[in-house]
């Protein structure tokens, strides 16, 4: 619960010459727009005293909603509901750029982009090593 959070805490993300968005991100369900919407005004109890920015926004939080892993039973309403400011970006687009279906050769030693990452990841592999 949002009570339980300290406001002294969420104060300096919450200023009044800051600027936030609200971004909506669903497991195994899709929302429309209005859905969306309704669930960013759902927030209105927290004390935005910035202006909302959708292209630069100082600070991003978002919504995300688990409805669970069975797409054949999907619950109305979601079985677990996260809110939380967005920290930082990964490098997930990586992937596709590196994926085996678009490099040129693909040989016997041709490996998943995903798991050629995870494995550079866990061995620490850098740049001329």
């Amino acid at each position: 619960s949002s009570d339980l959070y300290p406001l002294e805490k969420m104060a300096p993300y919450l200023q009044h010459d800051s600027t936030y968005k609200i971004n909506i991100h669903t497991f195994n369900k899709t929302l429309t727009q209005n859905e969306k919407v309704a669930r960013i005004d759902s927030m209105a109890f927290l004390p935005f005293n910035g202006k909302v920015n959708l292209k630069k926004a100082d600070h991003i939080f978002c919504i995300l909603e688990d409805y669970g892993l069975d797409p054949n039973n999907v619950p109305e309403q979601p079985l677990d509901i996260f809110f939380g400011r967005w920290i930082a970006d990964g490098q997930r687009e990586l992937i596709n750029s590196y994926s085996v279906k678009k490099r040129h050769f693909i040989g016997n030693t041709s490996m998943d982009a995903c798991l050629a990452f995870i494995m550079a990841n866990h061995a620490r592999d850098r740049q001329s090593t």
